[in-house]
């Protein structure tokens, strides 16, 4: 008779998101879960991280009953445990599998867990041990992952600092954000619908204009191309531009007017959004005075940071013309491109040294909404040749997937730095400029996805697009 108890095995070098989602649908099946955490002996490379360690890290998951140290073999450790249920990924779905060997002599089943979730109950691991600053009660220091990667605060620091020697090129749609804070004033008795008065307008710069600013507050040199409308709200974004020290190359295009977002909000829930959005295609007059212009600039940039929000500045066709000119040179490259409201391809950035991307944007790249994250994220590394992808799980943190200077690639995850946002439109933004311009002054993705991590933080703590400073982030480590 088995025990009423599913099994899952594996390294858990890094305790990641897939394992939190992993352990939680095993209690569909049974209440007690039984973990197996492979010894260093039965490791095909060297752990950086312990068996203790990681059975420990294990042990701390509110989904499981017990964790145990699989020492001689899998098999005599799942006879031993005489599980109802073995619980694997999707991925090992069409793989050999031992455990259907093992399971027929104690009648056990074999189930492949998808991963479609969305929503993840738990941040329990993924959040343990995350410290409060003394300077900003909303922020918090994730501890246990600057010790696990050996962060320490003095390079930190230099990072931050060194990012006023960097000059940046960003390309990409630019967009005029605007904020309408509405009364409510009640319902209509003619069909139902809520009924609002418009109190306080505010406009913010968006879309890679705010990605230029944050840049330019962050203490870098920066250089904006972008295409846009010959209207008010392109006066509007040459002024906010000039304000915030960012060299302006925005072209105005005469089919089109600016792009521009309006959300109307009250107590800082947005109650609906319309979208004024121009979509078009780069002529080729276009194209030739962009890439005009950043030839002329080859050797000056250190970052090259493609925004696209997929209204046309960049298709794939433009982004291989523009790797093509800076392919002598040891540029960075980070792209992030958007899928929320329409429909992005992360797939442009081949080559890559950053991607970033929604959960939702890498398996709708990557046509997987099966298997887990890990899997998936490997896959496009390996396809797309990047040296990293990081994943935003929104107000789950990110999930770090990289090569980070070896042939080995590698994971982690980390847990949302604010877990009380005002207002989390621009989060993305924000992460993509930090992370990037700390992997273009010499940081590891660890440190990368800390200080893009932080400006995320500040950034959904206010309304609306406002550049992120350097003493900002580096206040926060005072």
């Amino acid at each position: 008779m088995n025990n009423k108890v599913s099994f899952i095995s594996g390294n858990f070098i890094t305790a990641h998101l897939g394992h939190i989602r992993l352990f939680k649908y095993s209690k569909k099946f049974t209440k007690e879960l039984v973990v197996g955490v492979y010894s260093d002996k039965l490791l095909k490379y060297k752990s950086p991280v312990s068996e203790k360690q990681r059975l420990r890290a294990v042990k701390n998951n509110k989904f499981v009953t017990k964790a145990v140290i699989i020492n001689e073999s899998l098999e005599k450790t799942i006879l031993k445990i005489n599980p109802s249920y073995v619980i694997k990924g999707a991925e090992f779905k069409n793989k050999k599998n031992l455990e259907n060997k093992i399971l027929k002599k104690i009648q056990g089943k074999l189930i492949f867990f998808s991963d479609k979730s969305e929503d993840i109950a738990s941040n329990y691991l993924i959040n343990k041990n995350i410290n409060f600053f003394q300077t900003n009660k909303l922020i918090k220091l994730p501890n246990q992952f600057l010790r696990k990667h050996k962060i320490k605060i003095s390079k930190i620091n230099k990072i931050i600092n060194d990012f006023k020697l960097k000059k940046i090129c960003v390309i990409g749609d630019v967009i005029v954000d605007e904020y309408i804070d509405c009364e409510t004033v009640g319902i209509s008795q003619e069909d139902s619908t809520l009924v609002v008065r418009p109190n306080k307008k505010n406009l913010y710069v968006g879309g890679a204009g705010i990605v230029a600013s944050h840049a330019s507050g962050l203490g870098a040199s920066v250089d904006l191309y972008s295409f846009a409308g010959n209207d008010t709200s392109l006066k509007f974004l040459n002024k906010k531009l000039k304000n915030y020290s960012v060299n302006n190359f925005i072209h105005f295009n005469s089919e089109i007017s600016t792009h521009k977002k309006t959300r109307y909000i009250k107590n800082n829930n947005i109650l609906f959004r319309v979208n004024d959005i121009n979509s078009y295609k780069l002529s080729k007059e276009q194209e030739t005075i962009l890439l005009k212009k950043l030839k002329s600039k080859k050797n000056y940039y250190d970052l090259v940071i493609f925004s696209d929000f997929n209204y046309g500045c960049l298709s794939e066709n433009i982004i291989k013309k523009i790797q093509t000119i800076f392919k002598s040179n040891k540029i960075i490259k980070a792209g992030d491109s958007q899928s929320s409201s329409q429909t992005g391809d992360i797939k442009k950035f081949k080559n890559f040294d950053l991607v970033t991307a929604t959960e939702y944007e890498l398996r709708l790249n990557m046509n997987d909404f099966e298997n887990n994250i890990t899997f998936i994220a490997n896959k496009f590394i390996k396809n797309y040749k990047c040296k990293n992808i990081i994943i935003k799980l929104g107000k789950n943190g990110i999930f770090i997937h990289s090569l980070d200077g070896s042939s080995k690639i590698i994971s982690d995850s980390l847990g949302a730095l604010n877990l009380y946002p005002k207002n989390i439109s621009g989060a993305g933004d924000a992460f993509l400029v930090a992370s990037s311009l700390s992997i273009s002054s010499k940081s590891s993705i660890w440190e990368a996805s800390i200080i893009g991590s932080l400006a995320s933080a500040l950034q959904i703590s206010r309304e609306g697009n406002v550049p992120i400073s350097n003493e900002e982030i580096s206040n926060l480590f005072n």
